[in-house]
């Protein structure tokens, strides 16, 4: 993933999709405290599936300084639920 892919889905996070969660799992698996990374993941993954991010979460929260960020990510999949 380029720096432009990563601000283009920065600023349109409704562009992300199925190959998105695997080019942000790879970038943070090569940048493992890019927090911003780690938020990225958890909104692609609440995209794709609730599930997917239910089980990601207690691992990726550790990462997660912004908890205001990450509380509006997994509202928005809880809403996308119902």
């Amino acid at each position: 993933m380029t720096s432009k892919q990563f601000f283009k889905y920065l600023l349109e996070p409704e562009q992300m999709n199925d190959s998105t969660v695997v080019e942000m799992e790879q970038l943070i698996k090569q940048f493992p405290y890019f927090q911003t990374g780690h938020l990225m993941y958890l909104e692609a993954l609440s995209r794709i599936s609730s599930k997917l991010v239910k089980e990601k979460l207690p691992k990726e929260s550790l990462y997660i300084a912004d908890r205001a960020r990450l509380y509006s990510i997994l509202n928005r999949a809880k809403a996308s639920d119902t």
